[in-house]
């Protein structure tokens, strides 16, 4: 399908991503567009599990309409719901039905995350009637949590990730701006987001940086929401720290009230298989709260998709997904390694690339000279659109001013989770095109106009 089905829509609103590639294709560029910003398998063309279509293309017909369970397909979400606990060692930590229940979101996770917000402020209200502001506090950069979080009636505080720490986290930045919220009378710290296997930097976080970010909620009785779609987004012989077992493990000792802490636990199956757009995730709470929640879902729309939880189930107790994963990881590795490579030859310091080890993601920094522009970063990804048809993304994809602690360095981010053919395609671009570490905003000196 030529992309331009997927972006040109006249009078309709588009993703500003999708506007630039509009815009680009209607400037007559010879180049086809390549879309490794937002990391949209429809968009490159990513490759979906063959045996994954099987399923979809077996799905029974009687799974297209609505579904009467808010909480998914019963027998799918059972079996995905055994995955889920078998490959993270929740059993190990808790029991099923009493610290914790799953089920499936059926619309992707981020309105989970808006419901979770709306029901946390429900839950203040009742409570005490405070009427300060709620904050949820968040690594920076990250993933847009501000959208559906904003929507609810939060505010956003972020502690820094360091560039020169490698993006490994410091807890003691996590505290310092805990501690500025909590000093404002106006505002209270409400939620701690926790995102592991962190996107964009593709670090794993620690279980000693897991257990002090509980601690900090714990302090000031805000909630956890763990996020962990790229768990099995990793390369090989990665071990990933399950988020939910650590918390469930942190509960189970109720000094401090701690067992009375508010948490909700969110996880995009697409991303592991591919399937972003079928909206097939999980939602892992206590049981009260995953009633409340689901009753929260109900009033923004009609529980279905059940043929496509259908399908993801079977596919997930299939032994071919643990082999496709498998192959998975070593391609992402294969892609990280090369990525870098060829950053390298093109002029690119080894500490201005940031490839980690989880999520399909690598982080750049961009040039210098774009550097010390106010907005060199949205500056530095249409003169990369322009010369090499190449989206690229802001570190934080919703906002270019978050982008790591550093305000002499910016960092944006590309998708690999690309087919073999797209990915050489973006490195010889890269190269054809000279696009190098030294390279200069057009009109300045030493700039070079190419087209």
């Amino acid at each position: 399908m030529n992309i331009s089905e997927f972006v040109h829509d006249p009078g309709f609103p588009m993703y500003p991503d999708a506007r630039l590639i509009d815009e680009y294709l209607n400037s007559g560029h010879a180049m086809p567009p390549l879309m490794t910003s937002i990391g949209d398998p429809s968009f490159t063309s990513a490759k979906v599990p063959h045996r994954l279509l099987d399923y979809a293309r077996e799905t029974p017909r009687e799974l297209h309409g609505y579904q009467a369970s808010m909480g998914g397909l019963p027998a799918a979400r059972q079996a995905i719901a055994d995955y889920l606990i078998r490959t993270t060692g929740l059993d190990r930590v808790g029991e099923y039905g009493e610290d914790f229940q799953i089920a499936l979101t059926a619309g992707g996770t981020r309105g989970v995350i808006g419901d979770f917000g709306r029901l946390l402020r429900a839950r203040a209200a009742t409570s005490g009637g405070d009427r300060s502001v709620p904050v949820a506090l968040c690594a920076n950069p990250c993933w847009d949590y501000a959208g559906p979080l904003s929507e609810a009636g939060f505010e956003m505080a972020y502690w820094p990730l360091r560039a020169d720490n490698n993006w490994r986290p410091d807890i003691a930045d996590a505290q310092n701006v805990a501690g500025e919220v909590a000093a404002e009378s106006s505002r209270r710290l409400a939620l701690v987001i926790v995102n592991a296997q962190h996107n964009p930097t593709g670090q794993g976080w620690s279980l000693e940086t897991l257990i002090g970010l509980f601690e900090l909620a714990a302090a000031h009785n805000a909630a956890v929401l763990l996020d962990d779609p790229y768990f099995e987004v990793r390369t090989p012989n990665t071990t990933p720290v399950s988020a939910p077992a650590a918390l469930l493990e942190f509960l189970a000792d109720s000094r401090n009230s701690k067992r009375r802490l508010d948490w909700c636990a969110v996880r995009s199956l697409g991303k592991q298989v591919g399937v972003n757009g079928w909206g097939v995730g999980t939602l892992s709470a206590n049981p009260d709260t995953l009633k409340l929640l689901l009753e929260f879902a109900f009033r923004r729309r009609f529980p279905g998709n059940a043929h496509h939880e259908w399908a993801v189930a079977q596919y997930l107790t299939d032994p071919i997904s643990e082999h496709d994963a498998i192959a998975q990881r070593e391609a992402l590795a294969d892609k990280r390694s090369r990525f870098a490579r060829t950053l390298q030859e093109l002029g690119w310091p080894k500490e201005m690339i940031s490839p980690g080890e989880f999520t399909p993601y690598v982080l750049v920094a961009i040039p210098t000279a774009w550097a010390r522009l106010p907005d060199g970063a949205e500056q530095y990804r249409r003169y990369l659109l322009d010369r090499t048809g190449i989206l690229i993304a802001h570190a934080s994809i919703e906002n270019s001013f978050l982008g790591g602690a550093d305000s002499k360095t910016r960092w944006v981010r590309f998708y690999l989770g690309v087919t073999d053919e797209v990915f050489d395609t973006i490195l010889n671009r890269l190269a054809t095109a000279a696009i190098t570490y030294h390279s200069v905003p057009p009109g300045q000196p030493g700039s070079i106009d190419v087209h």
